[in-house]
């Protein structure tokens, strides 16, 4: 047996017969006998194996491109007319009861699946553009979109501008269904509807920042704050932030 000084390690088995050295396959690429190898045992084989060594050893994985940004795209919605039925009723109390969903509006929670019924019959149908929001496959009514247009300001005109207003059952925020409910469907329809309208408003709490978004993703544009200018629930008068969407506008930007 040779001693550990004078072990060889050939790149190729057939080196063997050639070589008065002891043959080992190059598997160990880390070996300490490699770099402790004195300079007087080098033969050629060797050289050429530590030089190859040498080359794996100092290339480095090639860098992985991060994967691109996942872009989601705007969630199907389906827009319907309320029906007077119990099952929208019912569905309509579930989310309209909900002080999260109603804390920044005129109208308080709805109190119970008899008085949505009422507001569906009363308020909802004789309404000019009133849509139930729902998420296909299911018609079940997740929130609400509407458009009124006017106040006509001069006589024997039409309407001009028309505000919107929308609400969303808690469960379902997050999820882009607002933004797709009116950059989509309500703007586009506002404007098919009343073919002479400019403009489209809305507004939205000062504190309400989840709402400013969603007008903002929709492509409506910010235009200032209106002091005292909403009274909740009438009790307290509100701040609130104008937003408008101009038929002229593009909403892919």
């Amino acid at each position: 047996m040779l001693p550990v000084e004078c072990l060889t390690i050939l790149s190729n088995p057939v080196e063997a017969s050639s070589s008065p050295s002891l043959l080992l396959y190059p598997f160990l690429p880390r070996s300490p006998f490699l770099q402790t190898l004195p300079s007087h045992t080098h033969n050629h084989s060797t050289n050429y194996t530590l030089h190859k060594l040498k080359m794996e050893q100092s290339q480095e994985e090639p860098t992985k491109k991060p994967p691109p940004p996942l872009r989601s795209s705007p969630p199907a919605i389906i827009l319907r007319r309320f029906e007077p039925s119990p099952s929208d009723a019912t569905t309509l109390f579930s989310w309209a009861s909900d002080p999260r969903v109603t804390r920044f509006l005129r109208r308080g929670p709805v109190p119970d699946s008899d008085a949505a019924l009422r507001y569906i019959t009363d308020h909802i149908l004789p309404h000019p553009w009133y849509r139930a929001i729902c998420v296909p496959p299911s018609d079940t009514p997740v929130g609400s979109i509407s458009i009124k247009p006017g106040p006509v300001q001069e006589k024997n005109t039409r309407f001009r501008s028309a505000s919107v207003g929308y609400r969303l059952a808690h469960a379902h925020w997050g999820r882009g269904i607002a933004t797709a409910a009116l950059r989509a469907v309500a703007a586009a329809a506002a404007f098919a509807e009343w073919l002479q309208l400019d403009r489209l408003k809305a507004v939205a709490d000062v504190e309400n920042l989840a709402s400013q978004r969603v007008l903002e993703k929709a492509g409506f544009r910010r235009e200032g704050v209106l002091r005292k200018y909403v009274r909740l629930k009438g009790e307290e008068t509100r701040d609130v932030v104008m937003y408008s969407l101009l038929s002229t506008d593009d909403t892919n930007e």
